[in-house]
């Protein structure tokens, strides 16, 4: 039996690896190599806190209910 999130622990995950990433990501662009060439020009939809966050959930052990 996957064990159940409920939406405020959720939340929670997605705040923590939100506050995670922001400084990561400044640290990332500090180090990159490249000025900005050969980067990807159209913005995605999810930001990376949010794929995370669905990883993380994901790796819980619940299905997944991603269906269009």
């Amino acid at each position: 039996m996957p064990l159940q999130i409920c939406e405020q622990k959720l939340i929670e995950i997605f705040v923590t690896v939100d506050d995670f990433l922001k400084p990561f990501e400044q640290y990332l662009t500090q180090r990159a190599l490249a000025d900005g060439l050969g980067l990807p020009t159209r913005q995605p939809e999810l930001c990376s806190s949010e794929v995370i966050t669905l990883l993380v959930y994901y790796g819980t052990g619940h299905p997944a209910p991603f269906r269009l």
